[in-house]
């Protein structure tokens, strides 16, 4: 009874713990001007209406009240304090933009997602050893009994550390996107637009600078291109 009461003591007093410090904020960092590029322009995001050939239409909405936010990208680990239920951490980190939006449409048959957003690969000595990698990453799922889904990720800019070998293995993973300089879906004529080509992609996206998700397929025939 008395070990079982010192180690219970013993979990209070670690429970107990001083809380870290505030994170310490070392700088920041923006798009490239290839990253900033991709990035959906803030007049017109909020609503994407796609018709299929049938002229029917899905309406996307969403949340989002801008374009853009901020995040922390951790380069050092300062301090880490208390047990599995109070743990603080305080880091070294720089204020970076990312763009996290997401649509649905109502009721819920398809969603889409578009993130442009910096990774961070901290070898948690410090800035100067940090490597950076901005990607867009386009998302798109159908909801139900034939759910589907597809993604296209670009790597648009790299920065830092070059032989950091989280970024070495980033970098030597396969491309998840394709180009095509010019194409028609359904009267809709697309240029330079981005796409998956992965055949485990059940929907393909294709995507433009100028006029961000163009129009998205599945591989069961539904075709829906933006209005």
């Amino acid at each position: 009874m008395l070990k079982y009461c010192v180690c219970v003591f013993g979990v209070i007093l670690l429970s107990c713990a001083a809380p870290c410090p505030k994170d310490k904020k070392v700088g920041s960092v923006q798009f490239s001007a290839e990253t900033e590029s991709f990035v959906p322009k803030s007049s017109d995001f909020k609503i994407l209406t796609f018709v299929n050939e049938k002229g029917e239409t899905l309406k996307f909405t969403t949340m989002n009240s801008s374009v853009k936010t901020s995040r922390k990208i951790p380069v050092k680990t300062l301090c880490e304090r208390g047990g599995f239920l109070d743990k603080t951490v305080q880091i070294e980190y720089l204020d970076a933009p990312t763009v996290n939006l997401f649509y649905q449409t109502s009721p819920e048959k398809f969603t889409l997602a578009v993130d442009v957003a910096f990774d961070g690969h901290m070898p948690n000595t410090g800035i100067q050893d940090t490597a950076f990698i901005e990607r867009v990453s386009v998302w798109a799922q159908k909801i139900g009994v034939d759910s589907k889904s597809g993604i296209m990720s670009v790597i648009t800019s790299t920065r830092g550390n070059e032989k950091h070998k989280d970024l070495q293995n980033t970098l030597s993973q396969p491309v998840q996107y394709a180009i095509v300089k010019d194409t028609t879906i359904l009267n809709r004529k697309i240029k330079i637009a981005y796409y998956n080509p992965a055949q485990s992609n059940s929907i393909n996206i294709y995507f433009s600078k100028e006029n961000g998700i163009e129009a998205f397929s599945t591989d069961d025939g539904e075709v829906w291109v933006r209005k």
